[in-house]
């Protein structure tokens, strides 16, 4: 276990290094190089209770997102396919 150089905000426990991958973007004039770490506390209990409230928040997310689509989708619809204005009748 590789411990990494930083204190969890939670709770005050040193983290370790969970996880380590390289990506490689490529952009129109060259190619740049990034090394992501992903870091978790080495206390147990915090750690499920980060990732409890971290899988709620992408839930979140993503219903918020499905929400927007239907929006837009319902928005387009609407615009491709007016409906014709109610007539107003008095009495």
């Amino acid at each position: 276990m590789q411990t990494a150089q930083s204190i969890c905000t939670r709770c005050g426990s040193p983290e370790k290094i969970a996880k380590t991958w390289v990506e490689i973007i490529e952009t129109r004039t060259s190619k740049s190089k990034l090394t992501h770490t992903q870091l978790a506390c080495t206390n147990k209990d915090c750690q499920k209770k980060f990732e409890v409230k971290l899988s709620e928040e992408i839930k979140r997310r993503e219903d918020m997102k499905m929400k927007n689509e239907a929006y837009a989708a319902k928005k387009k619809e609407a615009l491709l396919n007016p409906t014709p204005e109610k007539k107003i009748t008095l009495r």
